[in-house]
């Protein structure tokens, strides 16, 4: 479902504050769920009803969101952007943009670049006027896009918030293009910089884990693989999946495929995760702000997919 963003006719500062109270809404959901509280101020938009991922069941509900999001999809920009399995260095980057801007987050028990504390933000600067938009023009394209996309390509795969985080995406989108047409804000995050990346097959000393590492590091192999999927993926393949963290089970993983001779396997379907996000990227709307990251994001994963191949080929050579 397209969003429809409001009349042209509306003055810009209030066009955009009609943004912002559909992106705190979608920000309330991130953080706390299908609540009650958050469920009537939802329904008040008829165009997400369908978006609702709850059921009725506050525990079942409540429940779980903490898999979603507390073990399976983690809502981190720092887990899409920096080259470690925490992602332990963008909170500090994030609360400091917060600081210059004067916002104040309503809960510190969120880490600051957390999805819904990034997304308040937005909204607080749309809240801003002209001078607000403008500057949440910059936060997206320097920042929000850069992991929105692929954090919302896991999510479809594998979660039933996949709707309303899809619809948040095009929201986002639409909102930035209308910053671009009111004032004349095209922008865009030039060229877009995901840090240095050097292929694993290249070294020598590249083993199992440092395999499970680049490809549960979405920076590094282009997506991101959540336990649900590691866990499908063991399943799938008929090998124990393991427990731990991800990079864990994915080292986990590989060992088993090796004694069960189904590493070929495995590789062909992180192959086919690497193009479907690929192609997620290629279909995207491509509104100010996304090329650049469109680009980067799929160089990765034209990488990642090359390495993937080479491994398969090592592996056919040494049977």
């Amino acid at each position: 479902m397209s969003p429809r963003g409001p009349d042209s006719e509306v003055p810009a500062g209030a066009e955009f504050v009609a943004g912002a109270r559909v992106i705190r809404l979608l920000a309330d959901l991130l953080d706390a769920g299908p609540t009650a509280s958050v469920g009537d101020a939802w329904h008040a938009f008829p165009e997400l009803a369908e978006l609702w991922p709850g059921t009725g069941d506050p525990d079942g509900d409540a429940a779980a969101h903490q898999e979603v999001f507390g073990f399976n999809l983690l809502p981190y920009a720092g887990v899409f952007l920096d080259d470690s399995e925490d992602g332990g260095r963008s909170p500090d980057t994030i609360a400091q943009r917060f600081l210059e801007a004067g916002f104040e987050p309503a809960s510190n028990d969120l880490r600051p670049d957390h999805l819904a504390s990034e997304l308040r933000f937005l909204a607080f600067l749309l809240e801003g006027g002209p001078r607000g938009a403008i500057d949440a023009a910059g936060f997206l394209d320097g920042h929000l896009l850069a992991w929105l996309p692929p954090f919302v390509f896991a999510a479809e795969r594998s979660t039933a918030y996949g709707p309303a985080v899809r619809f948040l995406l095009d929201w986002l989108l639409e909102q930035r293009r209308r910053i671009a047409i009111r004032l004349g804000s095209a922008g865009g995050a030039g060229r877009a910089d995901l840090g240095a990346v050097h292929s694993i097959m290249d070294d020598d000393r590249t083993g199992v884990r440092e395999i499970a590492s680049f490809l549960t590091t979405p920076v590094r192999c282009g997506f991101y693989i959540g336990r649900g999927d590691l866990a499908f993926l063991a399943h799938d393949a008929g090998m124990p999946g393991g427990f731990g963290g991800r990079r864990l089970m994915m080292e986990n993983v590989l060992r088993s495929a090796a004694l069960y001779d189904g590493l070929g396997p495995v590789f062909d379907r992180l192959d086919a995760l690497a193009a479907r996000n690929a192609q997620g990227w290629a279909d995207l709307d491509r509104a100010p702000g996304v090329e650049a990251w469109a680009a980067a994001w799929t160089e990765r994963l034209v990488g990642t997919r090359a390495v993937l191949a080479e491994m398969r080929e090592r592996l056919r050579e040494s049977g």
